[in-house]
């Protein structure tokens, strides 16, 4: 069986992403080693740095880091340049390199809909990355595009690129009332355009889901009304191929994306990582932060028997701790007052990680593999019998890099250059709540 290839998306927030359900189902469809999880960054730089070392093919991009990622890149395509925004970067023998496929995301969904975008008049909303791709797909399939932001002179250097109009942000719902095409791409969920200013016979389109109060306030007038989710999948398709080679299975990724939960509802929250990456310490942080009760199943696991980890393994061997293991994790309560810390090979067994991701949010502490091996006591651990084993630490950790992105809902750093325990821990606490208020 080939090695499996690690593909991620990056935002913040990002554990609201679908990207990571959608893309499985198409790996799977088209039966290609691919796995799929989330960054969870505070910046494009610390993306790359995430993706570096986990040795990542390639990323989707999404707010707020669409444009801040360029200067990180290789190269880019005719379109993410001319836009000034990449949403799809590959890893290739050069560096990275960035593509947008946003503007396909826009008018395939519109023409999925059975809504071409030709000889219409459409307003775009927000002068961002995808309100810039919005607007230069829309314009490119034909439509008479007016872009409208809260800045001025945002949308007016985007206009003068893009080829479109552009109105000042106090004149939106004169632009939205004579729209027949109105593509959201605000990031706020909050009444921006008065509810008179909609109608039917329009199409309303947002980059945002779940749905905001556009999109409810646009079905009570009659309007039609494309969900976010579509903008996804379509500008996935593309995506899909500059990762793969392949054409994307769109009706498995659709598929996916319907049965996926809306919103984060699993009540637990689990931590799982290399030896040596924090978890402990982000787990206990994130209890006395939250309430939550802390678990840690190697220190369970020691306290029931009275024997170290490592004399654990001396005494009956790595077969025996793993089903000493897989027992404890099976019965592991994981409600919404926990936050348990796995031992370092627990999700080898995929079993593992498919109990712990049901009934948790996971996260993947991704330290520096040699930071790790560094911070290990020796002979504290059974595959570290000598002090500081960076080497191989490194070795281990390359080697089960597949099965933590395979259990992972979303991955956090903990090395020196990414704030360390504390600013992991305020991170997972930041995204599961902005993912609760979602």
């Amino acid at each position: 069986m080939p090695e499996s290839r690690i593909f991620a998306v990056a935002g913040n927030p990002i554990l609201h992403s679908l990207s990571p359900e959608m893309y499985r189902a198409g790996f799977s469809a088209a039966g290609f080693p691919g796995l799929a999880t989330r960054l969870a960054v505070r910046s494009a730089a610390e993306a790359f740095v995430l993706a570096d070392r986990l040795g990542l093919a390639g990323m989707n991009v999404t707010s707020p880091f669409k444009e801040s990622v360029l200067t990180h890149l290789a190269g880019l395509d005719p379109a993410a340049r001319r836009i000034g925004a990449a949403n799809t970067l590959v890893r290739r023998d050069g560096g990275w390199f960035g593509f947008n496929t946003d503007p396909d995301g826009a008018v395939g969904a519109l023409e999925a809909a059975g809504r071409s975008p030709r000889g219409r008049q459409a307003v775009v909303l927000g002068a961002g990355g995808a309100g810039r791709a919005a607007a230069f797909g829309l314009s490119r399939a034909g439509a008479s595009v007016t872009l409208v932001n809260r800045t001025p002179g945002r949308a007016e250097g985007a206009a003068r690129t893009l080829g479109c109009r552009t109105e000042a942000w106090e004149h939106r719902g004169d632009c939205v009332r004579t729209a027949e095409i109105v593509v959201s791409c605000l990031s706020v969920r909050e009444r921006t355009i008065e509810c008179e200013c909609l109608h039917g016979g329009q199409v309303v389109l947002e980059a945002l889901y779940p749905a905001s109060v556009l999109s409810r306030d646009a079905a009570e007038r009659g309007c039609a009304v494309i969900p976010g989710v579509e903008w996804l999948l379509h500008q996935a398709v593309p995506a899909f191929a500059l990762f793969t080679g392949l054409a994307a299975p769109a009706a498995a990724m659709r598929e996916a994306l319907r049965r996926a939960p809306a919103r984060v509802s699993k009540p637990g929250l689990a931590l799982i990582g290399f030896m040596g990456a924090g978890k402990s310490t982000i787990g206990e942080l994130i209890a006395r932060r939250t309430g939550r009760r802390f678990i840690d199943t190697d220190a369970l696991i020691e306290a029931r028997t009275g024997f170290s980890i490592s004399r654990l393994f001396a005494r009956y061997g790595e077969a025996a701790f793993r089903r000493r293991e897989k027992r404890l994790i099976r019965r592991l309560s994981l409600g919404a007052e926990t936050v348990a810390a796995l031992g370092g090979g627990s999700v080898l067994d995929p079993a593992n990680g498919e109990r712990v991701k049901r009934d948790a949010v996971t996260f993947w502490i991704a330290a520096d593999p040699r930071t790790a091996g560094r911070r290990i006591p020796g002979g504290s651990r059974p595959l570290f019998p000598n002090e500081g084993s960076p080497e191989a630490a490194e070795t281990i950790f390359r080697a089960r890099i597949g099965a933590y992105a395979r259990a992972a809902d979303a991955v956090v750093g903990n090395d020196d250059g990414d704030g360390g325990p504390e600013a992991a821990a305020e991170r997972i606490i930041d995204e599961i709540r902005r993912a609760l208020d979602d």
